[in-house]
């Protein structure tokens, strides 16, 4: 008896292929498909696409997080010294 392999993918909630195997059965909810490629979305009427590229947004460093905090100490360090500066003149002033 000839065991037939047949071509399965299996997809997530957003369709988008995230498994290929050939198999005699179906596990799992995976269904037949001689299309489809992993990372391909799945479109209503059968058909498969390439998702647009995912654009990576930058994130910054552990060193310049620290970096740019310490400037931001630093400067907010300036203005509490020009505040206590202000109100010290204006008790001289007064006194």
């Amino acid at each position: 008896m000839k065991v037939i392999e047949v071509r399965l993918i299996k997809m997530n909630s957003k369709n988008e292929v995230i498994s290929l195997r050939y198999g005699s059965s179906i596990v799992g909810g995976e269904i037949e498909s001689e299309t489809g490629e992993i990372g391909q979305i799945r479109l209503g009427d059968g058909t498969f696409i390439n998702p647009e590229p995912k654009t990576v947004k930058y994130q910054e460093t552990l060193e310049e997080k620290i970096e740019r905090l310490e400037r931001q100490i630093q400067q907010d360090n300036i203005t509490n010294f020009e505040v206590l500066a202000t109100i010290y003149e204006e008790l001289l002033m007064k006194g």
